[in-house]
């Protein structure tokens, strides 16, 4: 008899059990189901799984369950569900102790009625929209262990009742809108390992029962209005790793013994009221990766109070009064990246040391009292993104070695001692997007290089200098500078042509200079006040405050006229004006009436030369009209530096302008570097056949000929007479130079003395023959109007 009471039990508990599971299932679907309904179209799609045919403990994504087949754990995370939890029965789920949610777009309130999980542990809603307070019925969950509501637009105070929850571990409430102050029930959270309330509107002081999580791991305040001094029993949170008390009003000291466990990793205080010295600890803190105390009121000896940290990553002491020099040991922090220690009271020199530490990325030393040198050891920092020294009493030359810095993109000496001229190895700083060499005393020219620096975008300054010369054209290539500041300088001359295509300028300075002539038309020229532009030597432009320009020196469409004077030592004025002479002579010697021929009677564009002094042994020489283009991108002006190939380009491009009769700007702008180089041997190595095939030489065609060969007769000027066939080779060299000349690489370009050996070469063999000898091959000239020459 009692083994069969003892089955008809073991029946009845299994038929009660499976009778309770098939209920447990029925409803928690149901309730899915119900809840998923109320979900927008696209949350439905995903959910597409929860079906009423199915089981939801087999088949159904994010849905877990137990033995019993009851749902204990419902993980949605990151699936972008858009809804809200006003339709979700809580109550149908009695066993759900994980309840996950985060990273989706759900919306409302949260339903007081969240309380009915009793058996929850885990509930994560953060990273959604939801609005509102936090229902004090949270305080019911008595079992959980990890809450988090962060990132949603909760508001209202905090509710004392979270302090019930003393199974937490974790709390996280960041990232809303909370105010009022931090409950001093959270003291009972005895098992709290991270807590963090950063990023909201709390205020009032930090209670003192907080002193007493002596289990926190994590402590999280930054991002508050909090006010006060630290509780004094803070210090006994030695377990801490990370403490984060920064942008709040907290003043007092800073707290003691913090890294007495050899745990804390980060501690940031910055932007607060914090006074007096830095505890001792901070010294002997070796398991620090970051330090941030800027922002403060903090003084002691910089470098008394800090030591050697193997660990440290960050450390920024800067906006603070602290005094003494830097110390060497930054320089043992091998993993340091980031060092600032700007706007405090340091003296003494930068230490050469801190090149030692081999991935700085960034160095502030800005506005202390640092003396001596730039050191030279920087260059080792092959990482270095960052350099700001601005602001000191440096001195010396700017290094060389900071032109080699690959990574170098923000560079500011501003407001030093420096001295020397700009090394043109800059230039190479190739991911350069800041620089700044302002008010320092610097001299020279501005280096041509510094146009490589196309990256350039926030900023060039180099006013307050004493830099002199012209400026380079080469500056015209940032093109997406945006500000542009060169005032109270000694430059001299035109603003370059290619200031034009400077579009990204905002903003530009260039008053207290030597300048002349029109101002780019360029909106940030045109548009910035007349300030920016004043005490210059004669500026000019339509534009209020400055005076029209003149005819001769007025940018027309069209191609109108300008006027170009060049300005150059007398010798090579002297010796310019021989080459043109000379080679005007040559295609007109055998003309009877040299004097008599008229380019055009209409344009009235004869070739005048003349000669005028000026002041300190220069000469002002004009060469007929050259005619300008706007918005040109070559170099079809003079650029106004003396240097012994200054004068080569310009030379070329006048000859190439008396043999076509107009200016060859779309003819150089056409050809690159190789096609030039190609050019220059196909004219060196002319030949036809004693047959009397046409003699051509090789040339880019231009664009709007549809690459077609371009006949000898099309390149030379229309109102000249045709070359008679012994004038044909000289004239095939002289354009052979006049290529040559105005290579776009100048380095390619001949010097001029070269150019005068190779036409007195020519001028003495044409003399003799009427035929010349190029590689052991004879040139027979046929009639010139067949001379082609080809692309």
């Amino acid at each position: 008899m009692k083994s069969v009471f003892h089955f008809s039990l073991v029946l009845l508990i299994l038929f009660i059990t499976i009778s309770k599971s098939t209920s447990y299932t029925t409803n928690e679907a149901k309730s899915l189901l119900q809840w998923k309904s109320n979900l927008n179209n696209q949350s439905q799609f995903i959910l597409s799984s929860w079906k009423d045919t199915t089981n939801p403990c087999n088949t159904w994504i994010g849905v877990w369950c137990n033995m019993f087949d009851s749902v204990t754990r419902i993980n949605l995370t990151s699936l972008q569900l858009n809804g809200t939890l006003e339709k979700f029965n809580f109550s149908s789920f009695p066993n759900l102790t994980s309840f996950d949610l985060h990273n989706n777009s759900l919306s409302g309130k949260i339903p007081p009625q969240i309380s009915n999980l009793s058996q929850l542990e885990l509930l994560n809603l953060s990273f959604n929209q939801f609005s509102g307070r936090i229902p004090n019925e949270v305080g019911n969950l008595v079992k959980l262990e990890y809450l988090s509501l962060s990132n949603n637009g909760l508001n209202g105070s905090i509710p004392a009742v979270l302090g019930r929850l003393s199974n937490l571990t974790v709390l996280t409430l960041a990232s809303n809108h909370f105010t009022g102050s931090i409950p001093s029930e959270f003291g009972n959270l005895s098992s709290i390992i991270e807590l963090r309330l950063n990023l909201n509107n709390l205020t009032g002081s930090i209670p003192e029962s907080v002193g007493g999580l002596i289990t926190l791991n994590v402590l999280s305040l930054y991002g508050n209005q909090l006010t006060g001094t630290l509780p004094k029993k803070i210090s006994n949170l030695t377990n801490l790793r990370l403490f984060f008390l920064s942008n709040n009003s907290i003043s007092g000291l800073l707290p003691e013994n913090i890294c007495h466990a050899g745990t804390l990793q980060d501690f940031c205080a910055s932007n607060n009221r914090f006074t007096g010295t830095v505890p001792k600890w901070v010294k002997n803190c070796t398991s620090l990766t970051r330090l941030r105390l800027d922002r403060n009121y903090l003084v002691g000896n910089i470098s008394e109070d800090f030591g050697i940290y193997p660990k440290l990553d960050y450390v920024d002491l800067s906006y603070n009064s602290f005094r003494g020099e830097i110390s060497p040991n930054w320089g043992k922090c091998q993993v340091l990246t980031s060092l600032k220690l700007s706007d405090n009271e340091l003296t003494g020199v930068i230490p050469k040391d801190i090149g030692e530490a081999s991935i700085l990325h960034f160095i502030d030393l800005s506005s202390n009292n640092l003396v001596g040198e730039i050191p030279s050891q920087l260059r080792n920092l092959n990482s270095l993104f960052n350099l700001t020294l601005r602001n000191n009493k440096l001195s010396g030359n700017i290094p060389n070695e900071l032109g080699m810095l690959p990574d170098l993109a923000y560079l500011d000496l501003a407001g030093n001692n420096l001295t020397g001229e700009i090394p043109r190895n800059l230039g190479d700083c190739s991911k350069m997007l800041y620089l700044n060499l302002s008010r320092n005393n610097l001299s020279g020219n501005i280096p041509d290089e510094i146009g490589n620096l196309v990256s350039l975008q926030l900023l060039l300054d180099l006013s307050r200098n004493s830099i002199s010369g012209k400026i380079p054209w080469q500056i015209g290539n940032l093109v997406r500078l945006e500000i542009l500041d060169i005032s109270h300088n000694k430059l001299e001359g035109l603003l370059p042509s290619s200031f034009n295509q400077m579009q990204s300028l905002m903003l530009v300075d260039i008053s207290g200079n030597q300048l002349v002539g029109p101002i780019p038309e360029n909106a940030a020229f045109l548009d910035a006040p007349y300030e920016n532009l004043a005490d210059n030597a004669g500026l000019c432009g339509n534009r209020t405050g400055l005076d029209p320009c003149s005819s001769s020196t007025r940018t027309r469409n069209n191609g109108t006229h300008l006027l170009i004077l060049i300005v150059i030592p007398i010798s090579a004025a002297v010796f310019i004006a021989t080459m043109i002479l000379g080679f005007l002579h040559i295609i007109r010697r055998k003309e009877k009436k040299i004097a008599s021929i008229r380019l055009n009677s209409q344009r009235s564009d004869s070739c005048t030369i003349w000669v005028e002094p000026n002041p300190g042994n220069l000469f002002t020489v004009a060469v007929k009209k050259l005619h300008f283009q706007q918005n040109s991108d070559s170099e079809l002006a003079y650029t106004m530096k003396i240097t012994e190939k200054c004068d080569v380009y310009s030379f070329g491009a006048v000859l190439l302008e008396i043999l076509m009769g107009h200016h060859p700007k779309e003819l150089i702008s056409s050809l690159s570097y190789s096609t030039l180089s190609s050019l220059s041997l196909s004219l060196s190595s002319l030949t036809s056949s004693s047959s009397g095939e046409p003699i051509t030489s090789k040339i880019l065609a231009l664009s709007h000929l549809n690459a077609q060969d371009m006949p000898l007769s099309e390149l030379l000027d229309k109102r000249l007479p045709m070359p008679t066939p012994e004038l044909v080779d000289e004239i095939v060299t002289i354009t052979k130079l006049a290529f040559t000349c105005v290579n776009a690489n100048p380095e390619f370009r001949p010097r001029m003395e070269h150019v005068v050996q190779e036409l007195s070469i020519k001028r003495l063999k044409a003399d003799s023959s009427r035929f010349e000898k190029d590689n052991g091959n004879a040139i027979k000239v046929i009639e010139p109007e067949e001379v082609v020459v080809k692309t």
